[in-house]
């Protein structure tokens, strides 16, 4: 796993695909809208040190994701944020079910030995 934000690299967590030392930090924390906490495109791996760092500083957050993400497109997310909206039960089943088969393609291609930059879709 490497830090998106400062570019270390933990080896080790890439193998076991599980880290000590990086953690997945969610732009949206637990607002109105979980649907923004759990886009793809509004999460990154970061260090521990950068995950502290980026949860401290609210504006040099905001703009590290806009330089990742674009600002148009944060924007848009940000929107979304400030709107309520509840998943219902089925919603929740149906993009965890999602996730874990995205999770479980990514971890066959590491095995195959895909060491590059694998792209994602969000599930919303």
């Amino acid at each position: 796993m490497t830090c998106q934000r400062c570019g270390i690299v933990d080896s080790e967590g890439q193998i076991k695909f599980k880290s000590n030392v990086m953690d997945c930090s969610h732009f949206y924390g637990r607002g109105n809208s979980l649907v923004c906490r759990y886009d793809i495109d509004l999460l990154s791996c970061l260090c521990k040190k950068c995950h502290n760092y980026v949860e401290t500083r609210p504006l040099e957050h905001t703009q590290y994701m806009a330089k990742l993400v674009g600002e148009d497109f944060l924007e848009i997310k940000k929107e979304q944020h400030h709107k309520p909206t509840k998943m219902t039960k089925a919603d929740k089943k149906d993009m965890y079910s999602y996730y874990c088969g995205l999770l479980k393609d990514l971890i066959e291609q590491r095995k195959n030995g895909n060491t590059f930059y694998i792209e994602t879709v969000s599930y919303f």
